[in-house]
């Protein structure tokens, strides 16, 4: 923000913020402005320091973290019994309405 800030006022662009009285133009409101971009920034890297301690804690409790994997158990066997009744992907999507990049990878698992 501070970086933007100058890159304004080396374009004689005049930063006011009008609701809490910050004007960039002078000395007070420059260093207002620079107090608020601290605190902003400060709190965020606490924020994500805060994320980062849950995240490592929530993996010592054995907790999944990310994205749930891409294989629905149930799922995978309702394509796997379609299959051995010879049913056409496009079949498959229709009845069971499973998507169908699902339909194709569970196929192309089972099929190894």
């Amino acid at each position: 923000m501070i970086n933007l800030i100058n890159d304004f006022a080396n374009r004689k662009v005049i930063f006011k913020a009008l609701d809490v009285g910050i004007d960039t133009t002078t000395p007070a409101g420059k260093l207002i402005l620079s107090i608020f971009a601290s605190l902003a920034e400060y709190d965020r890297e606490v924020i994500l320091e805060k994320t980062k301690a849950g995240q490592q804690l929530a993996k010592a409790k054995g907790k999944h973290i990310g994205r749930p994997s891409g294989v629905n158990q149930e799922n995978y066997n309702i394509v796997k019994k379609a299959l051995e009744k010879d049913l056409s992907v496009s079949e498959i999507v229709s009845l069971t309405g499973i998507s169908i990049s699902s339909v194709k990878r569970y196929k192309k698992e089972i099929q190894k």
